[in-house]
């Protein structure tokens, strides 16, 4: 309709195999990583009201992710490689308002959820947790880090659930043809981790960040 936009959308990519030139690693060859995209979503204004709204919906598929680990084999010792992990999987959605109740002020609000999850994985090697169950209880000098662990149901670093931004501004015209533009930002993002094992001591705080602005424009 005038007012309402629905889409929908599929796409499909992948990012060519490498090789491990670094080490004589036992697997120097990765495969290509593979990705399907699907996106739903909608656009309605509400004039009557001055406001926009956007919402999508997303979930992107991804077969052999490429990801540098140390890999723990069934038979012989531990190596590092870049590897494929089997399966992974980011859902989420994403909302976007704008607001006009009068001309001059302006109210923009937006919301990101991600959930970016391994579905399937192999056995590689925790580097920051100890290897034998008996450190993992007792530590001493003598233990070995590198617990053999799968990441399968892990988080994606650099992958915050949450994210919220606000803003706020409000134009005032002058008579000369000048303005003068005060505008208050905020934003926060929920924790993320740097790590595929999800390490706690690898975990983000939560963070959130308050700025303000004011422009001038003079009429010449």
């Amino acid at each position: 309709t005038r007012d309402t936009l629905v889409f929908g959308k599929y796409s499909r990519g992948y990012k060519t195999g490498g090789f491990n030139a670094t080490d004589m690693a036992p697997l120097p060859r990765t495969k290509e990583e593979i990705v399907n995209a699907y996106e739903v979503g909608l656009k309605q204004e509400f004039r009557e009201w001055g406001l926009t709204t956007n919402l999508a919906a997303f979930l992107y598929d991804y077969q052999n992710v490429q990801a540098p680990l140390t890999v723990v084999p069934a038979v012989g010792p531990t190596f590092s490689a870049f590897v494929n992990i089997p399966k992974v999987e980011t859902t989420g959605f994403e909302f976007e308002g704008a607001w006009n109740p009068i001309d001059p002020l302006n109210i923009r609000l937006t919301y990101a959820y991600l959930n970016a999850e391994i579905a399937e994985s192999d056995v590689y090697s925790n580097g920051l947790e100890y290897a034998t169950p008996a450190c993992q209880a007792n530590p001493t000098p003598g233990c070995a880090l590198g617990r053999p662990e799968s990441v399968e149901g892990n988080k994606l670093p650099q992958s915050p659930e949450d994210k919220v931004a606000a803003n706020v501004s409000y134009l005032f015209e002058f008579e000369n043809g000048s303005t003068l533009l005060p505008a208050i930002n905020w934003y926060w993002r929920d924790e993320f981790t740097t790590s595929l094992f999800n390490n706690p001591e690898t975990f983000s705080d939560p963070y959130q960040q308050t700025d303000a602005r004011l422009i001038w424009n003079d009429s010449e």
